[in-house]
């Protein structure tokens, strides 16, 4: 698969994302907030923002794994 593909599938599954999960991926990963800052700032537990990053990896492992068949 080639890398403007595959970047292309990864944007397509964040954007497929529930908003909250997304926002969570983005905060934790993109501006690298802690998971304890994210969940203060979202006023949710931290467990909670754990899933929604647990969410989103999968949804973008199983878009690329689907690109490699």
């Amino acid at each position: 698969m080639q890398q403007d593909e595959k970047a292309a599938r990864v944007r397509a599954a964040l954007d497929a994302l529930p908003d909250r999960t997304r926002t969570v991926f983005r905060l934790h990963g993109v501006i690298g907030l802690e998971i304890s800052d994210i969940a203060r700032g979202l006023n949710i537990p931290a467990a909670e923002v754990e899933q929604h990053l647990a969410d989103a990896l999968v949804a973008i492992a199983h878009a690329v794994d689907d690109a490699s068949r």
